[in-house]
């Protein structure tokens, strides 16, 4: 199971990896491929609802976060996660344990942190995808099918979100 995180200090990023670890233990030990895309979709629902509540406090750029992490473990990790199930073999059973997300770096504040973020994701998502055709040839195809997710969403889904939300935290943060 995978979980989109992404959260604005070090220490959020640090609980939410953890988090992260903690829910895809639970998945992993819950086993059915079902339970595990009702978790991602819960916990999509209960983001998009944590952001909504942010925007009506007047936290813009937290607000912003959470709808979009919401809104990418309902859109994109429950599909991803529903294929990894489809495509499970009787001969390698897809470990769920695998699937991880890259923590992604918070939406920029700065027009260099942007640039700083970009590159990240684009190394990290090359990286994840040189990776995963290793592993696949080498027959370890659990580990191989989650690198390659993982860095295809690197290089599309999350390098999209901060060319678009990134501006948007930019002005955010020079509102009030």
């Amino acid at each position: 199971m995978h979980v989109v995180l992404r959260r604005y200090t070090t220490a959020a990023l640090a609980a939410a990896g953890a988090g992260l670890v903690a829910v895809s233990l639970a998945a992993s030990a819950a086993a059915d491929p079902t339970d595990v895309v009702q978790q991602v979709a819960a916990t999509g629902e209960s983001e998009v609802t944590e952001g909504l509540a942010l925007f009506s406090q007047g936290d813009l750029t937290d607000g912003l976060s959470y709808v979009v992490d919401g809104e990418n473990n309902v859109l994109v990790a429950v599909p991803e996660d529903a294929l990894l199930a489809g495509i499970e073999s009787p001969d390698q059973p897809f470990d769920w344990t695998y699937f991880t997300a890259i923590p992604q770096p918070p939406f920029a504040e700065s027009f260099d942190q942007l640039s700083a973020n970009l590159q990240f994701l684009y190394d990290t998502g090359e990286s994840y995808l040189s990776q995963g055709v290793s592993d696949i040839a080498q027959g370890a195809m659990n580990l191989g099918e989650d690198q390659l997710i993982v860095g295809s969403n690197a290089l599309t889904v999350d390098l999209a979100e901060q060319l678009v939300f990134s501006p948007l935290s930019i002005a955010f943060a020079n509102v009030g």
